[in-house]
């Protein structure tokens, strides 16, 4: 099924530019920024405000109107590029997503190269819109993915890891054994406990999902080491699909990471597939995206 069209009027290059970039993400350093602004110059673009994220909020559609930006450029991660789409859901300018974080779910479904000049160079030479699907959560967004149950609390001990900081990454392993094994989230539909469950959003408003039993030891070591080491990032693959809300249900708060965002939500927890009216750049050949004849 064709995805519905973005709100965007124009699928001219971009022109004036808003620049919200997030340093703490994986690879924002002063010189790739000092190249990513570089290169969008020599493109035509002009970058009339910039944001430091999440230092300064990232302005809203009518602050934008009012510069006459008609495009927002993002370097950082999905969480960062969630940020803003939320933020900015009822604009009817443009995101153009530059890879700057970790897992880069976001990008990885819009481009087909990651490098940041490839995709500025790219975005203003065969300028194309997309819409992407997204999972609503109350009034926040998933476009990458969910991840659900106590399962999700090892995100603390990935990123002490990433920083090389031990001791606190032994805390944080400790807290979250201890989580894996007192708690249990449930599915609406689905037989049996789960520690964990992943969901995306795919086209046609489904979700994506794959759930992780409640099984013994061995069971839960596995799912402690590969969660740590990111062998279920980008590559796991969700086979189980389901149409329409989905429910969570469980005893207790429901830890979430949206986009990488850790998140608590009262039982029962509703996911809705949806599709955003915002128009987002895509650099891939794959994409149903919405192009203007002149």
């Amino acid at each position: 099924m064709q995805k519905p069209p973005c709100r965007s009027s124009s699928t001219k290059p971009p022109r004036r530019l808003w620049f919200v970039f997030n340093p703490g993400s994986h690879s924002v350093e002063a010189d790739v920024l000092d190249r990513v602004r570089t290169r969008l110059s020599e493109m035509g673009g002009t970058i009339v405000g910039e944001t430091r994220f999440p230092d300064q909020s990232i302005p809203d559609g009518a602050a934008l109107d009012d510069h006459e930006v008609d495009t927002l450029v993002t370097l950082g991660g999905d969480g960062t590029i969630t940020c803003a789409a939320t933020e900015l859901a009822g604009w009817k300018g443009r995101l153009l997503v530059l890879a700057g974080g970790t897992m880069n779910l976001i990008p990885k479904m819009l481009h087909a190269d990651l490098d940041p000049d490839a995709i500025v160079t790219a975005a203003f030479a065969r300028p194309r819109l997309t819409a992407l699907p997204y999972i609503a959560v109350g009034e926040h967004r998933s476009f990458a993915r969910i991840i659900a149950g106590p399962a999700a609390s090892f995100v603390h001990v990935r990123e002490e890891l990433r920083a090389g900081r031990v001791s606190q990454m032994w805390r944080a392993l400790r807290f979250a054994w201890r989580m894996l094994w007192s708690r249990t989230i449930a599915l609406d539909g689905e037989v049996g406990r789960f520690r964990a469950i992943f969901v995306r959003a795919g086209d046609d408003e489904e979700l994506m999902f794959e759930t992780i039993e409640a099984g013994g030891p061995l069971s839960a070591l596995k799912l402690a080491w590969t969660w740590t080491v990111d062998l279920m990032g980008d590559t796991a693959a969700l086979d189980q699909r389901h149409r329409g809300t989905a429910l969570l249900r469980s005893s207790r708060p429901v830890r979430m990471l949206l986009d990488g965002e850790e998140m608590f939500f009262d039982a029962p927890v509703a996911l809705e597939p949806r599709t955003s009216g915002l128009c987002f750049f895509t650099t891939r050949d794959d994409q149903n995206e919405e192009e203007e004849g002149a």
